[in-house]
């Protein structure tokens, strides 16, 4: 070989040693997984609860024409009617109209504990204009039930007849006691005021 095809192929070489091979190409970065976890439909989907109320249950009555409106003795009650005593009977019986916390049967048992010996109430159950409504019944000496239902001493011969009428928004109690036969005596007007029992 001449020397100029000698110095050719020397800068060739030359050149090609200089040139730095390209680094190889990064793989493609995997997508980063959210911080968050993902929200189930189901649960997006969930109601808001019912917020809890105080508000009166909504229900009207009518006042037996024989009866008469008496004086509360405490803001808790929503009226007081008084019956007139009748046959023997030396006492007016009365009725109070309340709406009060727990459950039906809880204030049921407080009530035969007000009687002596604490008797088993006659419970009964019926539905007045959509409205669920049990009736009570209870007779002997009464031990009375404090401020709010005239305290004193035991009372022989009384009884007790209530409707509670249970509603959305709570229960109403329509309580009445006092000598046994104006308790008795007083059913038919009773059986009238929870016939008018109607949602409002």
């Amino acid at each position: 070989m001449n020397r100029p095809t000698l110095l050719a192929l020397a800068l060739v070489a030359s050149i090609g040693c200089d040139k730095k091979p390209e680094p190889p190409a990064k793989p493609a970065a995997a997508p980063k997984a959210d911080s968050a976890p993902a929200t189930s439909a189901t649960a997006a989907a969930k109601p808001p609860q019912k917020p809890a109320t105080s508000k009166p249950a909504k229900m009207t009555w009518a006042k037996p024409d024989a009866w008469k409106n008496g004086t509360s003795r405490s803001s808790m009650r929503m009226a007081t009617f008084v019956i007139p005593k009748q046959g023997s009977d030396s006492a007016d019986a009365e009725m109070s109209v309340m709406q009060v916390g727990g459950s039906i049967p809880a204030n049921i048992s407080r009530w035969e504990g007000q009687f002596e010996g604490k008797p088993k109430a006659v419970i009964e159950k019926k539905k007045v204009n959509s409205l669920a409504v049990t009736i009570v019944s209870l007779e002997g000496t009464f031990m009375g039930g404090g401020p709010m239902m005239g305290g004193g001493a035991p009372q022989k011969d009384y009884a007790l007849l209530a409707a509670i009428v249970d509603t959305d928004r709570g229960a109403h109690f329509f309580k009445m006691w006092g000598p046994k036969n104006t308790v008795k005596g007083s059913r038919p007007d009773f059986d009238k005021l929870v016939a008018s029992f109607a949602p409002k």
